[in-house]
């Protein structure tokens, strides 16, 4: 069965969303302490190191960031290509980013780690950024938290249910992130550096299982 517009459906926003808490929980607690999605942090982070001096800490903050860019960009000029593209296929290096990270030591530089990671994440949350007309992010939640109380504060006041499917949508995208984040640290106590694997175990799975509907 074929889907229009399958990078709406709420339940792919959910994967998605899981991934990026999942994914920025790993590179904080393995990769140096950095956000490899949630750049307003990296930013506060940036800023931090760079009035202690810490250089080390700075550029890899640094690297997210431009990373993120570079991701950011990538995706935004093929959009504007207006060339027809699968969505699905945009995870693909993340998949890869995420199996190779898996096989390098704490002694490789996260420098280079989060800036690949930072990029193809940026890519996902460009590529994925509505669900049923409902626009959110796939790598951090302070605007999804702030549209989820901006929905329910309608939703109150003019009992319009459509706020109230925004609200209900907003929960579980933020629910999904919670959980990715939660689950990444628990598992991260057994497979320690090689808990992203899992992620890109479940990025195939998402690919393989929405592929059909395109």
């Amino acid at each position: 069965m074929k889907i229009k517009n399958i990078y709406q459906l709420p339940s792919l926003a959910g994967l998605l969303t899981f991934i990026g808490g999942f994914l920025d929980s790993y590179s904080f607690i393995q990769r140096g302490n950095v956000l490899s999605g949630a750049q307003t942090g990296n930013i506060v982070l940036l800023s931090a190191n760079l009035a202690y001096r810490h250089w080390l800490a700075f550029f890899t903050d640094l690297a997210s960031l431009i990373g993120f860019g570079i991701g950011a960009c990538i995706i935004t000029l093929l959009n504007e290509s207006k060339r027809d593209y699968s969505r699905l296929m945009v995870l693909w290096p993340n998949v890869a980013v995420c199996l190779i990270i898996g096989f390098l030591p704490t002694s490789f530089s996260n420098l280079v780690i989060v800036l690949f990671l930072s990029c193809t994440l940026a890519m996902q949350t460009t590529a994925f950024n509505s669900a049923n007309g409902v626009s959110y992010n796939v790598v951090y939640s302070t605007g999804n938290f702030k549209k989820f109380i901006i929905s329910w504060s309608k939703y109150f006041y003019t009992h319009d249910k459509k706020y109230l499917h925004d609200g209900v949508t907003y929960i579980g995208i933020i629910g999904c992130f919670i959980s990715g984040a939660i689950s990444s640290a628990i598992i991260q106590q057994f497979w320690h550096l090689h808990t992203i694997w899992l992620a890109g175990a479940i990025l195939i799975g998402i690919i393989s299982y929405y592929r059909r509907f395109e």
